[in-house]
């Protein structure tokens, strides 16, 4: 499937809910074409995530994983939340296991998509700002680093990430605003330093 095939796959999804819903309750009573379907829809946006994190080898490796969570999960799944929170939960934890593995801290972000179609007049400077970016989030709390990862590269909103993570929403909306205001703090700071 292409990235421009399951684009569209997400979309119908987005403008139809119960289309998900629909597919979520076949998948959850043991349809593997359901399943299979949520599986092109959601991968794109999991594959990104994860992507940012580690490299293509290991993207695949923990995406396995996450599917075959999800899969032997699916008949206990809570129609009440909504099945992205729920995978990317999923997806958090095999990322933190992964982690866990490694014996290694969780990095939080990679180029984005911005960075890799920027033009070769444009890529030395971009690639800049990413490293600036990458080196500020590490002087961040891990706890920052988590809501912001989930906010940004997910594409979640802070409810969202309050079930991913498993925190309360005011925790959670704590973490975020306090994460963004440490990143502006710094974010001066390296002005003054420069003679912005």
């Amino acid at each position: 499937m292409s990235y421009l095939q399951a684009s569209n796959l997400r979309a119908e999804v987005h403008e139809s809910p119960e289309m998900e819903a629909k597919l979520v309750r076949e998948a959850a009573q043991g349809s593997r074409p359901a399943f299979d379907r949520l599986r092109e829809i959601h991968s794109p946006g999991i594959r990104t995530f994860l992507g940012s994190r580690v490299g293509e080898t290991q993207v695949e490796d923990i995406l396995q994983d996450v599917w075959i969570a999800a899969w032997t999960a699916m008949p206990g799944f809570r129609q009440g939340s909504q099945f992205k929170t729920w995978l990317f939960a999923i997806c958090f934890n095999k990322y933190r296991d992964y982690c866990r593995a490694q014996k290694r801290r969780p990095q939080t972000v990679q180029l984005d998509e911005g960075i890799q179609r920027a033009s070769a007049s444009d890529h030395a400077t971009a690639l800049e700002s990413s490293e600036n970016v990458r080196s500020l989030l590490a002087q961040l709390s891990e706890e920052q680093r988590e809501v912001l990862d989930l906010y940004y590269a997910g594409e979640m909103n802070l409810r969202e990430v309050s079930e991913v993570l498993d925190r309360n929403l005011n925790t959670v909306k704590y973490q975020f605003y306090r994460g963004l205001a440490n990143m502006e703090r710094m974010l001066r700071q390296q002005d003054k330093e420069v003679g912005r």
